[in-house]
């Protein structure tokens, strides 16, 4: 008997509170859905992403970026959806996610453009958060 073979993806599932929810899903088990009319649109296909673990092979052009600067996670997850390209999920031996694989064209630049916002954004943050202790301060008094 021929085993199948299923792909684990991940992908970003939106609930009645609105707020985004990692899923896992096997592929075998969407493709029921595809033909339904309930099938998921190209949104929800931009935002699916194969889990890899950490020791299986790069894919060609592709570099790792870690969890830890949400930034850059975000916008090189963001970048590479927009140009239609695989971002993978990258968990290691207890199968929590470490981070992800994009392209490295599109790391590169977003690396780039966080160092040249760098300044503007820690300028936004410390503005915003000494208007908050304003107002606490406001609101003790």
């Amino acid at each position: 008997m021929a085993s199948q073979h299923h792909m684990t993806l991940r992908r970003r599932i939106r609930d009645d509170s609105t707020h985004n929810r990692d899923s896992a899903v096997c592929l075998g088990d969407m493709m029921p859905q595809l033909s339904q009319a309930t099938a998921p649109t190209m949104q929800d296909f931009l935002a699916i992403e194969p889990v890899v673990h950490a020791s299986s092979p790069m894919p060609t052009g592709y570099d790792f970026v870690s969890k830890g600067n949400p930034y850059i996670t975000r916008n090189c997850r963001r970048q590479t959806q927009l140009a239609h390209q695989v971002v993978y999920a990258v968990v290691n031996d207890e199968k929590k996610q470490i981070g992800i694989r994009v392209p490295w064209s599109v790391h590169a630049a977003v690396l780039q453009d966080e160092r040249a916002t760098r300044l503007e954004r820690q300028q936004k943050v410390r503005k915003y958060d000494e208007s908050l202790e304003k107002r606490f301060r406001e609101a003790s008094e």
